[in-house]
């Protein structure tokens, strides 16, 4: 593949060239920069380059699948906006809400206690993929319409599944489009939605490599659609303890390869009310941006994945934990960049509603300080390292550990 960044003579000459070839020609504006991509290898002549005259544009000549994604196109960090809230670097989205729009009075109670419980965007799938024919899909049309009316209502954004390219005109008052597991490589629905031009989230194949979810962003971005989110939601297998194995390894690693926001769907992962926090949490001390939580006012009551939905009491004890997570890392990592290790730290400065919450954040900066004080361990958190033991470590003994106001030395379960 030959991309050309800039628009200048450069472009012109290669489109020229390339005319007479079998080759696929496609110019796209992309976060305000032109580019011009040339593809397949095959059909493009080795000479090709090597004839092109000097230029201010950037040529380069890549074999890889995919680049509109990569940091090798945009370095840096993007944050994508939806209906007002931004998700990105610097700021932790929580979008909840019910699997299936079952009805408006459903809805009206699930955005009241999701905003409530402090989730920023509301979720909801008027159309629902299910395994089997006979399962209850959703309300369609009807669901987006109580979307919208509750939107209106509650001024929360709103994100939802679309399944077929027919449907999406019906969007056009939903501001963040779900782009499902099954459909993560339906690539009409994708180039449509590139189109379209609303955000997307895109969820990740249950079978999906890391280089192939990668891949199906760049054909929403090769259609001129820069809003695009990456969600992790867990993939299959061999272990069934668990619906799905949630691969914060590879949402971590996602963050490194590509400037694209990244978030974790522990619902899905989970399949079971009880994981969803711990999975939660980890995937926020993994990086994760926004986190897409299934909450029901009356879960045993769902007429989908009622297993996996949580309480709205749940859902704010699990968001407030989440933030004060996040505080801490920010506070430990803003320490870190001053040369210093939070050693002797005992918490956070900021406020902590529960003594459950002080001993989470205890845990994290007695870690750090342990981790601080060993080779093995340097360089600290904000810097590669081995800082996800630590925080698994935090997560772990929070739950199982109870610990003294002050944290020592050697700590005991």
């Amino acid at each position: 593949m030959i991309v050309v960044i800039g628009n200048g003579p450069t472009t012109s000459l290669l489109k020229e060239r390339m005319a007479t070839s079998s080759a696929s020609v496609r110019t796209v504006n992309l976060y305000g920069r032109t580019v011009l991509l040339a593809w397949p290898d095959e059909f493009i002549p080795d000479t090709l380059l090597a004839s092109l005259p000097p230029s201010a544009e950037t040529v380069l000549a890549l074999r890889r699948p995919y680049f509109l994604s990569s940091r090798d196109f945009k370095p840096e960090n993007t944050s994508v906006e939806v209906g007002g809230v931004h998700v990105g670097p610097g700021n932790l989205v929580v979008a909840a809400g019910p699997c299936s729009v079952e009805g408006e009075d459903q809805m009206m109670v699930a955005a009241e206690a999701a905003k409530r419980a402090g989730a920023q965007v509301l979720r909801g799938g008027a159309f629902k993929p299910r395994t089997s024919p006979y399962s209850f899909s959703g309300l369609g049309k009807t669901g987006v319409q109580i979307l919208k009316r509750v939107r209106e209502k509650f001024g929360l954004p709103v994100v939802s599944e679309v399944l077929d390219v027919r449907t999406i005109p019906l969007f056009r008052d939903v501001d963040m489009l779900q782009v499902g597991t099954r459909n993560a490589q339906n690539f009409p629905l994708l180039e449509a939605l590139g189109e379209f031009g609303r955000p997307v989230l895109l969820k990740r194949g249950m079978n999906q490599t890391l280089e192939e979810w990668l891949s199906s962003a760049d054909y929403v971005l090769a259609r001129g659609n820069g809003s695009l989110v990456l969600c992790e939601r867990g993939i299959r297998t061999a272990q069934d303890g668990t619906r799905f194995s949630l691969d914060l390894g590879s949402m971590a690693l996602a963050k490194r390869l590509s400037h694209l926001p990244v978030c974790a769907d522990p619902s899905h992962a989970a399949g079971r009310q009880d994981l969803v926090e711990p999975l939660a949490l980890a995937a926020v001390a993994s990086g994760a941006h926004m986190l897409l939580i299934e909450m029901h006012p009356d879960p045993k009551s769902a007429l989908s994945d009622r297993d996996q939905q949580i309480t709205p009491e749940a859902l704010s004890g699990l968001i407030r934990r989440a933030r004060a997570l996040v505080s801490a890392l920010e506070q430990a990592e803003e320490l870190e960049g001053r040369g210093r290790c939070p050693s002797g730290l005992v918490g956070p400065t900021v406020p902590l509603r529960s003594s459950w919450e002080r001993k989470r954040s205890n845990w994290l900066f007695l870690l750090l300080k342990e981790g601080s004080s060993s080779s093995r361990a340097r360089p600290c958190l904000g810097r590669p390292g081995p800082q996800g033991f630590w925080t698994s470590c935090l997560l772990l003994a929070s739950r199982s550990c109870q610990m003294e106001r002050k944290p020592r030395r050697s700590t005991s379960c």
